[in-house]
């Protein structure tokens, strides 16, 4: 079932299918910016790490006997009672080919312009298939095909055919996330939640020496919900650094991997992985190197040199990879200490992480 946050159709996935695999992918954007409302979609970035998945069967003239291998897998054992054996005895002397289908993902933004979370995000796999493996050759089958793992990519084909491509490319509509009606959706959930939280917290004695926890939180005052959800704090920090005073759109910078959870108790928990969206390489700073401020202070301004925008390091920290959080408290502290300055609007995002910090 779709989300409300999240724009896919029928005729989208359409239109993105249709599209020709082309430099820049400039027919993709050409056809959704002519048949869609989405007139200005950007290329972003692409991630190419997501794991191939297995494709069809071929016969030995390479005509289709099934055109999903997991499937038709399915079936044939069912017929024979879940034995596996008897499945390769019935097909290995066929000839059968399987096909692997590679992807990357690509991501698009069709920005409105306006609040920093009002742009639409696109993502799109890249398809190509491609010829693996005769899968029948060798009696492999008692030990891989146990129900839970027939779900996932067949990592038990080994010997691959030379990369013979199987066709063009093709376009794949995975999602199409409308970012300030997800944040919207997200912030609400995240209210209710914090109200389920404050009533608990009110309906249970404090004086309960067995639980500590009920102690501390009503001793100390500590609320971890008194800020707003980590993801939207990500887009007020964006809109407050100097970064959105000048202007500079998140939606150019970075790309959102969308996360939802239902729990126990039928509420929802939203949130996003943000991932960037630079094509150079850029290397950690330090690594788990320790670094004095002055030699951290001059690599976070050679990063951000890198990047092509002050003060990225601070969200690159956020996002965990290329930036540590401990280097990132280094700098708060020296610069709630006077031994750094920053710009006003930059040492106050700062300095409210600080006091309570958050990160992906």
């Amino acid at each position: 079932m779709l989300k409300e946050y999240d724009l896919r159709s029928d005729v989208l996935e359409t239109i993105v299918a249709s599209a020709m695999v082309s430099r820049h992918h400039k027919e993709l954007r050409e056809l959704l910016a002519k048949r869609t409302r989405f007139n200005r979609v950007s290329y972003v970035t692409s991630r190419v790490q997501y794991s191939h998945r297995p494709g069809r069967i071929l016969d030995v003239e390479y005509r289709e006997v099934a055109s999903d291998f997991r499937e038709w897998l399915s079936n044939e054992l069912e017929a024979r009672n879940g034995d596996s054996e008897a499945v390769w005895d019935a097909f290995h002397q066929s000839g059968y080919v399987l096909t692997e289908i590679r992807r990357s993902l690509h991501y698009f933004t069709h920005d409105w312009g306006g609040a920093q979370d009002d742009f639409v995000q696109f993502r799109i796999w890249q398809e190509q298939e491609f010829l693996a493996e005769e899968p029948f050759e060798r009696k492999i089958w008692g030990r891989c095909l146990e129900d839970g793992e027939r779900c996932n990519p067949v990592g038990y084909f080994q010997k691959l055919f030379p990369q013979s491509a199987l066709g063009p490319s093709k376009y794949c509509l995975r999602d199409v996330i409308d970012m300030k009606t997800f944040n919207a959706v997200a912030n609400d959930w995240y209210e209710y939640e914090r109200g389920l939280v404050g009533r608990r917290l009110i309906n249970q004695p404090a004086t309960d020496l067995c639980d500590p926890y009920r102690i501390s939180a009503y001793s100390d005052g500590h609320d971890r919900y008194r800020y707003m959800r980590d993801g939207q704090r990500f887009f007020d920090d964006w809109t407050t650094s100097s970064l959105g005073q000048a202007g500079e759109r998140i939606s150019k910078r970075w790309c959102f991997d969308i996360l939802e959870h239902l729990d126990a108790r039928n509420v929802r928990s939203l949130s996003f992985i943000p991932q960037w969206t630079h094509r150079r390489n850029i290397t950690s700073i330090g690594g788990h190197a320790v670094l004095d401020l002055c030699n951290l202070y001059a690599r976070l301004k050679k990063f951000d040199d890198r990047i092509g925008a002050p003060f990225s390091w601070y969200f690159y920290g956020l996002q965990g990879d290329l930036i540590t959080q401990p280097q990132m408290q280094l700098i708060g502290a020296a610069v709630r200490c006077g031994l750094i300055e920053l710009p006003r609007e930059n040492s106050a995002v700062l300095q409210r992480w600080m006091e309570q910090p958050y990160g992906f």
